[in-house]
């Protein structure tokens, strides 16, 4: 794509640094009927051969992700992100988390469970971790909004942040 005004949420995630041989665990793969792989479906032609975790607590969302990816090989996890971390698990280049920071539910509490959720998703990242938050316009969030960009940029050496118009943010935090 030449066009900026075309690039998506998804397609800034997969221009953080996802080759065509990571593997990747995908948080929330449910998020926007899957739009995150099927991006990476897109760029890569193939979701490659046991590259991709899925996660996704929806049972119904796997379903439809297991239908709309038929033909490529897929691992998919039904659960909770924290029911995932508990399981035996393998490593993985990136881990992506797309959806699961949108809905605010922790209220003040939010930018804590984000944190946490990043660092432990580093403790088995390979290269990083990758997310989407949706933040939208009232005093706390924009309160949130500073100081996640703040704790941000004093805990972690490499990472960027994009915005985009409509209140979407993708944040690259790269392992050392």
């Amino acid at each position: 794509m030449t066009n900026t005004d075309e690039i998506t949420i998804f397609d800034e995630i997969v221009n953080c640094g996802i080759l065509e041989d990571d593997t990747v665990v995908n948080f929330g793969a449910g998020h926007q009927e899957g739009k995150f792989l099927e991006t990476l479906l897109d760029y890569n032609g193939t979701l490659g051969n046991e590259l991709i975790t899925a996660v996704e607590p929806n049972k119904k969302r796997i379903k439809s992700l297991s239908k709309k990816f038929k033909g490529e090989s897929v691992s998919y996890f039904e659960g909770s992100l924290q029911e995932y971390i508990d399981s035996e698990h393998n490593d993985a280049d990136w881990t992506v988390i797309t959806g699961l920071f949108d809905s605010g539910i922790y209220e003040n509490n939010q930018f804590s469970f984000i944190n946490e959720v990043v660092q432990n998703s580093l403790e088995y990242s390979r290269k990083g971790v990758i997310f989407t938050i949706r933040i939208t316009e009232s005093e706390t969030l924009r309160y949130y909004d500073n100081y996640l960009f703040t704790e941000f940029v004093n805990s972690y050496d490499k990472f960027t942040v994009k915005k985009f118009g409509d209140g979407n943010y993708v944040f690259c935090i790269f392992k050392q």
